[in-house]
């Protein structure tokens, strides 16, 4: 029966008689979010499941990631940056899964990134539509009437001064 990620992380939870919340603890995250988690609801991101395998490195990083061997390493001996490169550099399987992951997520942030500024233009081009068109429905409506010249110029410049303030 291969186990889904979530089921993973609880059983090797379960395997060191620890609460979601110690778990949680040395990643930086609450017992709210390895709950979500655990029930499936949300994965840890990249960055955290490398973490994760940091902070517990009898977890077999194989097991871990793809449900594949011992759930456990023989040993727990903490790797240091270095030891840790080299695992992954030694691991295709796991380095190209890594190298994705970031991939992935340097595409979903310049996506994001062309997203804003489109988004930004597209405003900014609005806002100008509707200044020149209450610009000129100001102007209709002063030439249209008979009113004293200097409302008409008062109220040009109270919206020249809202441009400005924008």
């Amino acid at each position: 029966m291969d186990l889904s990620l979530s089921q993973r992380i609880k059983k090797y939870i379960d395997l060191k008689k620890i609460t979601q919340e110690s778990f949680g603890r040395p990643l930086g995250v609450g017992k709210s979010s390895v709950g979500q988690w655990v029930n499936g609801k949300t994965e840890p991101s990249a960055a955290k499941k490398i973490q994760i395998l940091k902070e517990y490195p009898d977890l077999n990083p194989r097991w871990f990631l793809f449900g594949q061997g011992n759930m456990t390493n023989d040993v727990a001996i903490k790797p240091d940056e270095d030891d840790f490169s080299n695992l992954v550099k030694e691991d295709s399987t796991l380095y190209r899964f890594i190298s994705k992951q970031t991939s992935d997520l340097d595409s979903t942030f310049q996506e994001l990134l062309e997203a804003k500024d489109s988004l930004i233009s597209m405003q900014t081009k609005h806002i100008e539509s509707l200044e020149r068109t209450i610009l000129d429905k100001v102007n209709n409506m002063f030439t249209k009437s008979e009113v004293d010249e200097k409302v008409r110029v008062a109220v040009e410049l109270a919206v020249l001064k809202s441009k400005q303030n924008e």
